[in-house]
């Protein structure tokens, strides 16, 4: 009969590969790193997992179409574009001091070669640009498309948060004035006059 698979005690597992990549980097954690912190045998983890790699493209992934749900949340709420830039922006930085810890993971696997651009996580963008894409076009600049919205409205917010994240994955003076001033920038960029 096949073993029972504990949500839980999988979540954590799941948790502690995320705060152990952040301290410490992916190639410097190793399985055995994440059973120990998580209290399981390391066969736990390969009953459910290939190893590392396959381990941490699974959450990567799962938390990409997370963010494709915050998305497909914002456009479902709001038809005009400068709202949807607005609650985008807003939400990047929400998220970034909220889950630091993850917001740094997924940036930091982001930045590894065997991640970058593997999995669905760049088909989940492109899908998510060329939605944000679809809804708004006639308010967008004759000049964009959903590579700029990506590379705009998807990397601007981002790249700037984790800018003033520091190594201990803590803010470095993040202010209200900050992500007015990136929220500007990306609807300048984007939108058309009005």
């Amino acid at each position: 009969m096949p073993r029972s698979t504990d949500t839980h005690q999988l979540e954590k597992v799941k948790k502690v590969a995320i705060q152990l990549i952040v301290e410490k980097g992916y190639e410097k954690t190793t399985v055995a790193d994440i059973a120990k912190v998580a209290g399981v045998a390391t066969g736990y983890i390969y009953r459910h997992y290939k190893g590392k790699q396959a381990m941490i493209q699974q959450i990567f992934e799962e938390r990409s179409l997370n963010f494709e749900r915050i998305v497909d949340d914002i456009l479902v709420q709001h038809t005009d574009m400068q709202q949807v830039i607005e609650k985008y922006v807003s939400e990047v930085f929400k998220n970034a001091r909220e889950n630091n810890v993850v917001y740094r993971f997924m940036f930091l696997i982001a930045q590894e070669k065997i991640f970058g651009k593997s999995g669905n996580r760049q088909q989940i963008i492109e899908r998510v640009c060329n939605k944000i894409f679809d809804k708004g076009k006639s308010q967008f600049a004759s000049t964009i498309n959903a590579e700029i919205i990506q590379l705009v409205l998807l990397n601007l917010p981002q790249q700037f948060v984790e800018y003033r994240i520091n190594d201990a994955g803590e803010f470095n003076n993040i202010s209200a004035e900050d992500e007015y001033r990136i929220l500007q920038i990306c609807k300048r960029a984007l939108l058309t006059e009005r």
